[in-house]
């Protein structure tokens, strides 16, 4: 069970997804396997840098400007190894599972 928190970000990351893929994933036909939904390594990395432009809350120092890109390029990499190896990442497509990626932000979160 997660707590309260966890939750609410799981679900602001969720909608984060939601609109990088034009869809309501609670919207989905029924018949259709949420796991079965696949983001491109670009949408990946859009809402891991938007994730990471809020955790890290970057000053105005010109040094740090870009260490949300940076975080944000390394933590997709990690996503896609990882999902390489659980067989969750199409290589054809360069697509990453959808609820793979968001639960390793949620995992992120919680540490």
């Amino acid at each position: 069970m997660y707590p309260l928190k966890e939750l609410l970000y799981y679900l602001f990351v969720r909608s984060l997804a939601e609109k990088e893929l034009a869809m309501m994933i609670n919207k989905l036909p029924s018949n259709q396997d949420i796991r079965s939904v696949m983001l491109t390594n670009k949408k990946c990395f859009k809402i891991a840098k938007m994730y990471f432009e809020n955790v890290l809350a970057i000053s105005n120092d010109p040094i740090m400007d870009n260490a949300p890109e940076i975080a944000a390029e390394n933590f997709v990499e990690i996503c896609i190894q990882d999902a390489r190896i659980e067989e969750l990442f199409d290589e054809s497509t360069n697509k990453l599972q959808l609820s793979f990626f968001l639960m390793k932000l949620l995992h992120e979160f919680k540490n």
